[in-house]
């Protein structure tokens, strides 16, 4: 987790190239989630070189499976619930809204199931939220034991 203006590096003294980090630091631009780290301690970095992915906290969304038979349930713009799998008892849940569905099926092995597509879900999330976390999302207006989804997974918006 960072926070904006949180410390990320410090950087050495020397020729920066036309390049200027106040106080020998760099700060992270924005409130997100360490994804990675691609700089060591003590390494040298490249001009343009990337020392780390920051995935902003208002960028998160999660990937849905949908099958054709349910794409009359959700559309673009639905409001949704998130149920973490961890939270058993199902006292914790997130809304979210549907960004997107694609408009091509998922390749599939076994021609006779039903056509499969991706639903986008973005979300804002709390300080329990990881990466790669499995959840249930169901439709407002809809029983939940009816309109669960297919587990997704919390993923973000390509923002390296």
């Amino acid at each position: 987790q960072v926070e904006r203006g949180e410390v990320l590096f410090e950087t050495v003294e020397g020729v920066l190239d036309g390049l200027y980090a106040m106080d020998n630091v760099i700060y992270s631009p924005l409130d997100g989630i360490v994804a990675s780290v691609e700089a060591a301690q003590g390494s040298s970095v490249e001009k343009n070189g990337k020392l780390i992915t920051v995935y902003p906290k208002e960028a998160l969304q999660i990937e849905i499976k949908v099958s054709e038979l349910d794409l009359r349930e959700i559309k673009e713009g639905d409001k949704v619930s998130i149920e973490f799998e961890w939270d058993m008892d199902g006292a914790r849940q997130i809304e979210g809204v549907v960004s997107s569905i694609s408009r091509v099926g998922e390749e599939r092995t076994d021609k006779t199931a039903d056509a499969e597509y991706s639903a986008y879900i973005n979300f804002v999330p709390d300080e329990s939220v990881r990466l790669d976390m499995t959840v249930n999302v169901y439709t407002h207006d809809a029983d939940p034991a009816e309109s669960e989804t297919e587990a997704g997974e919390a993923d973000d918006i390509d923002n390296d």
